[in-house]
């Protein structure tokens, strides 16, 4: 079983590949609805993972062509567990979806 260095290191050493990013995907990304600006509702894509993932998210976003911020959210700390700030890349833009 590789460790989380281990990973980054063989990220850093050769480019992500499509089908690592559909397994991204299935495990930890989703497809939903988020509120637009005029209340409707907009198709998104949301990729979201622990904090130290960021730089793999980020090469998922390379890797995609897409310009999208990746978002640092602090945990939810109110319910006594304790756990990580997440990091997220949300993909909103109809076009970038499409492709």
């Amino acid at each position: 079983m590789q460790t989380m260095f281990s990973v980054k290191q063989s990220m850093q050493k050769r480019e992500i590949t499509y089908e690592y990013i559909r397994g991204l995907v299935d495990g930890e990304g989703c497809f939903t609805f988020c509120r637009g600006y005029g209340g409707g509702k907009l198709p998104t894509f949301a990729l979201h993972m622990h904090e130290r993932d960021r730089e793999l998210i980020m090469a998922v976003r390379d890797k995609l062509g897409l310009e999208n911020k990746i978002y640092i959210l602090k945990a939810y700390l109110g319910d006594g567990f304790k756990r990580g700030s997440g990091a997220r890349l949300m993909v909103r833009d109809l076009g970038s979806l499409k492709t």
